[in-house]
């Protein structure tokens, strides 16, 4: 007798929830309509909120890829300062033993039309190029 109380109690129990789950259900439909009736151009309240909870979601997933991307760009950063400061290091010791300034140096390496025209010979003026 107690495994048919407690079925009968189950079966309460799930009708409740089954009568709660189609009222839930009627008063969702009759919201809808009256939405789409009260608030013209698919203005309906209930999507606009699922759809913000939705970019809600987004910017969370965006705020994760942005602090990755930052990451990633710090590294970069880091490794570019590394082989920065290497490649001074090996221009210093290269220039030490020609004496020339390393200021010279960078400008020659950085300056191809100013390298040919030191190997050319002297600079001249616009006059004497004859412009």
């Amino acid at each position: 007798m107690k495994n048919q109380q407690h079925h009968e109690a189950m079966d309460g129990l799930l009708n409740l929830f089954t009568k709660a789950n189609h009222d839930l259900t009627l008063v969702q439909h009759r919201l809808e309509k009256e939405f789409q009736q009260i608030y013209p151009h698919n203005a309906n309240p209930m999507i606009l909120v699922s759809r913000i909870k939705k970019l809600q979601e987004d910017l969370c997933s965006l705020k994760e890829q942005c602090q990755e991307l930052l990451a990633a760009k710090q590294d970069l950063i880091d490794k570019a300062r590394t082989t920065l400061v290497g490649n001074r290091s090996l221009l210093q010791r290269m220039q030490a033993p020609m004496g020339i300034p390393l200021p010279v140096i960078l400008m020659i390496l950085h300056m191809p039309t100013l390298t040919r025209s030191l190997m050319s010979g002297p600079i001249k003026s616009d006059q004497e190029q004859g412009m």
